[in-house]
């Protein structure tokens, strides 16, 4: 399954249906209230999540599917949570990942791919699929 078909089904389980607000906008889907977007941005990928009409920077990635991996994550624990299923990541980062702060945020570093986080909780969260692959965050999502 194409990445963003797999995507498309993870956003439509949150109840979010596929959009583009810019020209910049890879790909990205939106419901009543969240919505969630991956840009281009120069050499990278920027993941933009919209709350109430807020738009915030989530992070910055490297790699396509590195944001993709992400939005997954965000999207599937989204409906872990409509579903009563709970999280499935532990508190803090993964084991032998950890988020390094320094000025441009908390980054975390995978293969040689880079992502970088405005808050730190985001980085932790973000090693638990870091590097994992799309078809597999969404079995661990799934399960």
């Amino acid at each position: 399954m194409e990445d963003t078909e797999l995507l498309s089904e993870w956003a439509a389980r949150a109840g979010m249906l596929r959009h583009a607000s810019d020209t910049r906008v890879v790909h990205g889907w939106a419901g009543m209230e969240i919505g969630y977007e991956v840009r281009l941005d120069g050499t990278g990928y920027l993941v933009v999540k919209t709350d109430r009409g807020y738009a915030s920077t989530r992070g910055r990635f490297d790699s396509l599917s590195d944001a993709d991996a992400y939005v997954l994550m965000c999207l599937g624990s989204s409906w872990r949570a409509d579903h009563g299923l709970g999280d499935i990541f532990p508190a803090g980062a993964a084991g032998g990942l950890r988020p390094k702060h320094d000025a441009s945020g908390w980054s975390v570093e995978v293969a040689g791919r880079r992502a970088v986080f405005t808050h730190e909780s985001d980085a932790d969260r973000y090693t638990h699929v870091a590097g994992k692959g799309l078809g597999n965050v969404a079995a661990l999502m799934q399960a």
